[in-house]
């Protein structure tokens, strides 16, 4: 995707457990504008796709804190 206007808004730290060994790590939110959306293709990484309102996410529904700390 073709984005401009990207800003930095937050960062959180978390920890990442890999084999047995819990990593520390950052995890960091961004603001952008995208130039076209028809880029967005599903591929080996995603199934699909979709755009919900910011006030229709629900949290309970993330995997990590940070992500609910992010909104």
């Amino acid at each position: 995707m073709d984005v401009f206007d990207l800003d930095f808004f937050c960062s959180f730290a978390n920890t990442y457990p890999y084999n047995c060994v819990v990593y520390p790590i950052t995890d960091m939110a961004f603001t952008c504008k995208a130039k076209n959306f028809s880029l967005i293709t599903p591929m080996d990484d995603v199934a699909g796709f979709r755009f919900i309102p910011v006030h229709d996410l629900d949290t309970n529904m993330f995997g990590m804190d940070s992500a609910r700390n992010v909104l």
